[in-house]
């Protein structure tokens, strides 16, 4: 049993200390830890003990100034760990409802909503981009009318990786980028993956033209207004004025430690590919309906056709592809799919402004966890394979012989 907690970075000694004397929690010059909440209906003390103290190990090994974790389980949550300050600076807590940044976990909403859309004949997603984008089009140049809707958000277009991401951050609108693709597009990369931000955001102006409205508008009455979800932000300006924000915090080499810098407001421009924020509590709402909770928001056909594998990704050198136990990973809409031990998750990760986030869903074992950090902690690219192999592991941690451990202290 001692080698089980060792091998989940959580000290035999210190679990069982804690057993014993549960008075003190904090660590000195660390920071504010508020305790972790669980709704479920049946609650593995034990188990939700264990994980409590591993995710508190981490995050104060890798100095994360500030982390919100959480597991969704049937439909409650089972796990909630809120960790340390959402500015560092002052020292204010982070809360269920702190506003954070998810980067590229926007991706999922767009390809969701997508799917919804198609559904019900507003898109095609087998309909060449062309139809709807003219101005990808030359007289001189066929390769781009071979490029399907679904390429676009699967990012399998044959276009080389991150195409124009740099100009996308510097606020260049995506639209004004349509007619440089033409340049990129090549018959010998179609159906390879390689991830884009500035050519899958164009999905927004398509949006926009076939319902008449605002893309963020779409997407809030399709999913987040049915689903109850009300702390969404699209901009800037929205975000610093709620009074329960996270802010941006960058590795300092000379203090050995996390230090609070400006936002870079990056990616606004593409709301689609990685704009929104949203505060963890909304985001167990979503995974909630991910999990197939909501029927009558997110159909079981929709959810279907966003998780469905349209590329390959094995020349995709991000981590997900090296978790232990990975068999493959592909790529749907606006998701990663990944062949686990027997299991097909869905998972992004995003990264934006020094915001870490990472979402996974297994409907297999109806569960569903959400991470985000605001800064770019080491530990963000570890959580996930860490937690499912706690799990994985569950059962064991939950029916060991606590008592025994104690007296043998």
């Amino acid at each position: 049993m001692k080698a089980l907690f060792v091998r989940n970075h959580c000290s035999l000694f210190f679990y069982v200390s804690f057993l014993v004397f549960s008075s003190c929690n904090s660590v000195p010059d660390q920071p504010t830890e508020v305790e972790d909440i669980s709704s479920s209906a049946q609650v593995d003390d034990t188990f939700l003990q264990y994980l409590k103290e591993q995710q508190k190990t981490q995050l104060e090994l890798t100095k994360t100034p500030g982390a919100s974790i959480h597991i969704v389980k049937d439909t409650a949550i089972y796990f909630q760990y809120l960790y340390g300050a959402r500015d560092q600076e002052s020292g204010a807590p982070v809360t269920e409802n702190t506003l954070f940044r998810i980067g590229s976990l926007s991706k999922g909403f767009t390809g969701v909503l997508a799917a919804k859309l198609h559904e019900k004949g507003v898109l095609d997603l087998e309909r060449p981009v062309v139809d709807y984008l003219p101005c990808l089009s030359t007289e001189h140049y066929t390769e781009v009318s071979k490029i399907k809707l679904y390429h676009l958000l699967s990012h399998s277009a044959g276009i080389v990786p991150h195409a124009y991401t740099l100009d996308l951050e510097s606020g260049v609108l995506p639209m004004d980028l349509c007619h440089k693709y033409e340049q990129l597009i090549t018959v010998s990369r179609r159906e390879m993956h390689f991830y884009q931000n500035a050519f899958f955001a164009l999905i927004e102006d398509i949006v926009e033209q076939q319902t008449g409205k605002p893309f963020s508008q779409v997407m809030t009455e399709e999913l987040f207004q049915p689903l109850d979800i009300r702390s969404v932000v699209f901009d800037h300006d929205h975000y610093v004025q709620s009074p329960d924000h996270a802010v941006p915090h960058r590795w300092s080499s000379a203090k050995e430690d996390y230090v609070k810098v400006p936002f870079k407001k990056k990616y606004y421009n593409a709301v689609s590919a990685g704009g929104i924020s949203m505060s963890s509590a909304d985001m167990c709402k979503w995974m909630l309906a991910l999990l197939g909770k909501r029927e009558d928001v997110i159909s079981k056909e929709v959810l279907a056709l966003a998780s469905r594998k349209y590329v390959d990704t094995r020349n995709d050198p991000r981590s997900v592809n090296k978790w232990s136990g990975v068999d493959s990973v592909h790529y749907g809409l606006g998701w990663r799919l990944v062949d686990y031990q027997g299991r097909e998750l869905i998972y992004h990760g995003g990264y934006v402004d020094e915001f870490r986030s990472e979402i996974l869903i297994d409907t297999k074992d109806s569960v569903g966890m959400f991470a985000v950090f605001n800064c770019a902690s080491s530990y963000a690219s570890k959580l996930m394979p860490s937690l499912l192999q706690s799990l994985a592991l569950k059962d064991e941690i939950q029916n060991s012989e606590a008592e025994e451990m104690v007296a043998a202290y």
